[in-house]
């Protein structure tokens, strides 16, 4: 396809990338590099820049002006390498920079990309919401590694306690200002210098469910049984891969609760976007460059119960605060939502398991107990996966499964699951829908659950006969 450049033609993309880029001339290219970050350095100094008020573009302008003003003079004197860069062009590639994301602003500023990737100076990527599969926008290009560096280093540090990316700290796990997540990695971790950057852009696009039907993502059935069960007030874990849906999924459920519901969202990163008047918005935060200040998930989860929550939503359990999650489900905390990694309803228990574990209090407890705990806590178990229908790439609700309780003991113990939804490449019917499809009823007192809190529900009728 064809991607929109925010440029009207060569001659204009030639104006703003520099001309130590245009001729290949590595000398110059570490000079406006280095240029940049003498900016960098005389902006964090100023007096006006950390002015919120101030006009931070206007400053940023002057400041590069006089930098290359003065380089210039300097370079005919002392023999440094030439710039050839117009006053503006560098202006703007500092703004750019510093304000913003330099090449890849059209696609940071597209509400329609979900992630991008920059992979080289000449290597940006992007995945477009709706699209299959990494698209490369190939007239978007850096100068350098270094540009991209600076760039990494100036978006991260928007609050000031950004940790700066660096061969002697060559990972970066970051959270931008819009909620976005930024991972970079450079040399020795990466064969190239890098740093090569990923970014999970934060959308705050909520998806209700009649979407997800109309986009082939479940059908209407699988629909109406997932909204009896929010209105039910059942304890669910979302579950799936990477970029699989797991949070669409979860949005989606959320536009059912009630509207004097008391809402509280627990995340790593702000992804869930919940349309109710009541709503409180937790993030954990990362420890400060002196090891302190963090805050875990285990902390937002401990204190989001002293908010009488009437929902908690979780974005991802991935440690010992799943031992928390758990208990909360258990101590009347139901209509629980939340996220976790898993390859499908089975791997999932599996993986709740070994994560309430991780909990020191928990460690030795035996596994028949902390299935116990599970099994009365959590009473679904929704999965979604990236799949390929008709040779294209799709997100799709692959499965439905109610916890029935648990058998044996000891190391034989196990979560008896009901699959009630599946998604099978190999089922006929499910390769001519392109979806899961209807596979066992729930338990008798599922659905005596489910009929006393949703009155009229008719499985039949609602969920088994619709397509």
């Amino acid at each position: 396809m064809t991607f929109l450049s925010n440029f009207s033609g060569d001659e204009d993309r030639d104006a703003y990338i520099p001309g130590h880029m245009q001729h290949g001339d590595q000398a110059s290219s570490e000079a406006v590099d280095t240029l940049v970050r003498e900016v960098q350095e005389a902006l964090i100094r100023h007096p006006d820049y950390i002015n919120a008020a101030a006009d931070r573009a206007a400053l940023i302008d002057v400041i590069a002006r006089d930098k290359l003003v003065e380089y210039t003079r300097r370079a005919a004197s002392d023999g440094l390498p030439r710039v050839q860069i117009s006053a503006d062009s560098f202006a703007r590639l500092v703004r750019d920079t510093i304000l913003g994301w330099g090449a890849a602003e059209e696609l940071m500023t597209d509400s329609s990309i979900e992630e991008v990737k920059i992979n080289a100076p000449h290597s940006v990527w992007y995945v477009r919401a709706g699209e299959p599969g990494w698209q490369r926008a190939a007239h978007l290009r850096f100068s350098s590694w270094p540009q991209i560096r600076n760039l990494v280093n100036a978006r991260t540090n928007w609050n000031g306690n950004g940790k700066p990316i660096t061969e002697q700290e060559p990972t970066l796990d970051a959270q931008l200002e819009d909620g976005s997540r930024l991972h970079a990695a450079m040399f020795p971790v990466t064969r190239v210098p890098g740093p090569v950057v990923t970014i999970r852009k934060h959308r705050s696009v909520a998806r209700e469910l009649s979407y997800l039907v109309q986009s082939g993502h479940m059908g209407e059935g699988a629909a109406a049984f997932l909204e009896a069960l929010v209105r039910a007030r059942r304890s669910i874990a979302v579950t799936g891969g990477t970029a699989s849906g797991k949070t669409t999924v979860i949005n989606a459920l959320s536009e059912l609760f009630l509207p004097d519901e008391n809402i509280v969202t627990c995340e790593d990163t702000a992804e869930l976007h919940i349309r109710a008047p009541l709503w409180t918005s937790l993030l954990t935060k990362p420890a400060s460059p002196d090891g302190r200040g963090e805050v875990t998930m285990t902390h937002l989860v401990k204190n989001c119960l002293r908010m009488r929550p009437d929902r908690i939503l979780i974005g991802e359990v991935r440690d010992r605060a799943m031992a928390d999650v758990i208990q909360a489900c258990n101590t009347g905390h139901d209509g629980t939502l939340f996220t976790v990694h898993a390859n499908d309803v089975y791997a999932a228990i599996n993986r709740m398991k070994v994560l309430t574990r991780m909990n020191p209090d928990l460690s030795r407890m035996n596994d028949r107990d902390i299935l116990d705990m599970i099994s009365e806590g959590i009473h679904y178990i929704v999965h979604v996966s990236a799949v390929r229908v008709n040779g294209e790439p799709a997100r799709r609700l692959t499965g439905i499964a109610a916890v029935a309780g648990v058998q044996g003991s000891g190391e034989d113990a196990k979560i008896e699951l009901i699959e009630i939804y599946r998604y099978s490449p190999s089922d006929p019917k499910c390769r001519e829908l392109g979806r899961a499809v209807f596979l066992d009823r729930p338990r008798p007192y599922h659905l005596e659950v489910l009929h006393n809190a949703v009155p009229g529900f008719d499985l039949k009728r609602d969920v088994i006969d619709r397509p």
